[in-house]
């Protein structure tokens, strides 16, 4: 059953990844589908409107719909560490048959769990160290400054950047503009697609400053003239 609280789009996120999270992670899972809601909108709303809006006093300023969609976002990644989900909420891929990580449960059991959890969890010790049920200070004495951890560690950085390759190619064959608009900023540059600013007055018109002269009267003091 939905949480009664969360909105429409919320409500059917949960609908499609609620069989897949266990009940014990239901309460951040409605948090992860709540943020993914003001995310999808805020993006739609500066798609629509543009990243550039007139406030009250008729001045060129940025849409506060970046600011939430940006919070939104960063909420999204931090509940999908810990959920086990990409940013745009697919499962991850399970990594029983990683072989980094298949070699070493053999032999320690504990340090391939502690790996397992850092991968899943994209590299973030905080996250890793709760979905082991340890501390992170226990987590970095026993398991992080381990060989196999550190040669690991750069494989879930090549990793994670796939994750989030695979997820703006997703939601750019699903349509969304944003996501367009991103790649084009970042990679069709040589095509043209590039992305700038103007600053203007009020009405359009020209940006008018004010040069303010301020004479100071020093006293004579019996100086010469």
């Amino acid at each position: 059953m939905n949480p009664q609280h969360l909105s429409d789009r919320a409500k059917k996120r949960w609908k499609e990844l609620e069989p897949k999270i266990g009940p014990h992670l239901h309460d951040l899972l409605a948090v992860y589908c709540e943020a993914y809601a003001d995310w999808r909108e805020a993006s739609e709303k500066v798609v629509t409107q543009g990243r550039l809006v007139k406030d009250a006093r008729n001045n060129v300023v940025p849409t506060p719909w970046i600011g939430i969609r940006d919070n939104a976002a960063k909420t999204m990644h931090q509940a999908a560490q810990v959920l086990g989900l990409a940013f745009d909420g697919d499962i991850l891929p399970d990594q029983e048959d990683n072989p980094d990580i298949a070699d070493i449960r053999a032999r320690d059991p504990n340090l391939a769990k502690a790996m397992q959890a850092l991968y899943e969890t994209g590299g973030n010790i905080a996250a890793a160290s709760r979905k082991m049920g340890i501390s992170r200070q226990t987590f970095y004495v026993n398991y992080f400054h381990t060989s196999e951890m550190q040669a690991l560690a750069p494989k879930i950085r090549e990793h994670t950047v796939d994750l989030a390759e695979d997820t703006i190619l997703r939601l750019i064959k699903a349509g969304d503009r944003e996501a367009s608009r991103y790649m084009l900023r970042c990679f069709g540059k040589d095509r043209g697609w590039v992305e700038s600013y103007r600053l203007e007055g009020q009405n359009g018109g020209p940006i008018l400053t004010e040069h303010t002269t301020r004479i100071v009267m020093l006293p004579h003091n019996g100086r010469d003239a």
